[in-house]
């Protein structure tokens, strides 16, 4: 939910997706679950029962990084959680109708990512307004969530992606795994493999696979060193 990284490839795409949180937080790992009379896979936050990345049966992903554009004031009280209003996102299949729908007066400030056949939106909510963005699928991408991160921060990070990118051409997904599960720089505050005193790291790394043959999510738990999946989820 912290960082994110996008890479279109020759048969579809690479969404990773890094979870920096308290080292305490629990999560289970994905399994299917079903709403909306879908099947819907996703790792699940044990206490809010959300998630932040979903793949649906059909072929709908979303993904989701706490704050907008830059780090807010968190309110005394949250009426709805993130986490919840991503799988409540799956209900629409049109992201319009989603952000006509949805009151997002209840939720605290976010990026939400939805990819659905040729669509890539980029949506975000500052707390008093939604920004939709429709990006090119063609092109590789990185987020870092700005509750986290700086400015300055985001912009070393993006150098340390694009890079990534160069060196790893010869590989057909980039190694991005091996992006997200190391360290780039000197500073483990603010690295993709993040770690800080109070607790705060990437505690794990769920990747979805979107191919035309057999979409998937695998999860990478870094604190029992489990790896689960790959989780096919339009079977």
């Amino acid at each position: 939910m912290c960082t994110v990284s996008y890479i279109p490839l020759a048969d579809g795409y690479l969404l990773t997706s890094s979870r920096d949180e308290f080292i305490n937080k629990e999560t289970l790992p994905p399994i299917s679950y079903s709403h909306f009379g879908n099947k819907i896979t996703y790792p699940k936050d044990v206490r809010s029962g959300g998630t932040w990345i979903a793949g649906s049966n059909n072929e709908t992903v979303v993904c989701l990084l706490n704050g907008a554009f830059e780090k807010h004031q968190k309110k005394p009280t949250q009426v709805t959680s993130r986490g919840k209003m991503v799988i409540q996102s799956l209900e629409y299949d049109d992201v319009e109708v989603f952000i006509d729908k949805f009151d997002f007066n209840q939720v605290e400030p976010f990026t939400f990512l939805k990819i659905k056949d040729r669509l890539f939106y980029e949506l975000r909510w500052n707390g008093e307004s939604t920004f939709l963005n429709k990006l090119d699928k063609d092109k590789p991408k990185i987020w870092s969530s700005p509750t986290l991160y700086t400015p300055k921060q985001r912009i070393v990070r993006e150098k340390w992606f694009l890079g990534w990118l160069i060196t790893n051409s010869e590989h057909p997904d980039f190694n991005i795994m091996g992006f997200h599960n190391k360290q780039h720089g000197d500073d483990k505050t603010f690295d993709i493999l993040m770690k800080r005193p109070d607790g705060m790291q990437t505690v794990s790394i769920t990747q979805i696979h979107n191919s035309r043959f057999a979409p998937s999510m695998t999860h990478l738990d870094l604190k029992t060193k489990e790896t689960y999946g790959p989780s096919y989820f339009t079977v």
